[in-house]
């Protein structure tokens, strides 16, 4: 065999290979679970749990570790959904929750809302969207809320230090 035709049948090879290896990522991203909520005082040190608490609100924060839960949005760096999980920190506007990103040894607030979490069954409150066209190392986020109108789904994408709104659209609900 010559050399042009073994490099020919290593491209191919390599070309097939990578195919292949990209359809089962994209498969696998397609059928990934719903990410489950966890206690938050066994997913940080309670120092950082406490300052999280002193970051959003005045409720001291003996009884409230126990109630917050905390969801994983990425793990690479760790961006982390927090659920204050506790009518204390509920009102008109909903009920607050904060996103925190994991930078070096500490965790920085990067969005804080307050949401309405009670949402139709098929719909999540919030879920990782596309990485935007400019250079950013976090994913866009989609959050979808109850409006008059329908189903409120507001973008959120990191810029430079915070998640900011970038898009909004309402779809109509199906009777």
């Amino acid at each position: 065999m010559s050399s042009k035709r073994k490099f020919q049948f290593i491209f191919l090879f390599c070309v097939g290979l990578l195919t292949t290896l990209f359809f089962s990522v994209v498969s696998l991203m397609s059928t990934a679970k719903a990410i489950p909520w966890q206690p938050a005082n066994q997913y940080f040190e309670a120092t950082v749990l406490e300052q999280i608490i002193k970051d959003n609100t005045t409720l001291p924060p003996i009884g409230l570790d126990k109630q917050i839960r905390v969801q994983e949005l990425l793990h690479q760096p760790r961006l982390v959904l927090i659920d204050f999980n506790s009518e204390q920190v509920c009102g008109q506007l909903g009920c607050a929750y904060s996103i925190y990103l994991e930078q070096g040894n500490s965790f920085q607030p990067v969005f804080k809302q307050y949401l309405n979490p009670y949402l139709p069954p098929d719909v999540k409150l919030m879920e990782l969207g596309d990485y935007p066209s400019w250079e950013s190392a976090l994913p866009c986020l989609v959050i979808h809320q109850l409006v008059e109108s329908g189903l409120q789904n507001t973008q959120v994408c990191y810029l430079r230090d915070s998640y900011q709104i970038t898009e909004k659209t309402v779809t109509a609900l199906a009777d």
